[in-house]
């Protein structure tokens, strides 16, 4: 039965990233995906554990939709020297997804600290629309 629910959550984990399928022809190198089913197995009976706890009502599924919405952005700020600020940053929780976080108890990290990028080092134009930074 856990067998299963493994594969389960490794496809769930794989599909929502794009993971085509990988076929291992030598043994060693099939060890990676096994330990990262076995990772998302485990953070999925956590959160589930701890949803019947705080909020017996919620899926993990819909738990993972819900926070679908928080994503981090790149804000990329040209300086005066030719180089770049840039500004990673998660988007605040909707008002929903906080009282979310709050009844679980869980705490977003503080933002990341800026960093400043050498001019040779601007964003590139042919990064898909998604994970293009915002520049200003």
């Amino acid at each position: 039965m856990q067998l299963t629910q493994i594969e389960s959550v490794f496809r769930c984990w794989k599909s929502e990233r794009s993971i085509r399928p990988i076929h291992h022809q030598l043994e060693h190198r099939a060890d990676a995906p096994v330990r990262m089913a076995f990772w998302a197995y485990g953070l999925q009976v956590t959160l589930k554990n701890r949803l019947m706890i705080h909020a017996s009502g919620l899926t993990p599924a819909s738990v993972f939709e819900k926070m679908a919405t928080l994503q981090m952005v790149e804000v990329w700020i040209p300086m005066l020297d030719g180089r770049w600020l840039m500004l990673p940053r998660y988007t605040q929780p909707e008002k929903d997804v906080q009282a979310l976080l709050n009844k679980l108890d869980i705490t977003l990290p503080s933002q990341p600290p800026p960093r400043i990028k050498s001019s040779q080092t601007i964003p590139s134009p042919t990064k898909p629309a998604a994970q293009q930074p915002v520049l200003w």
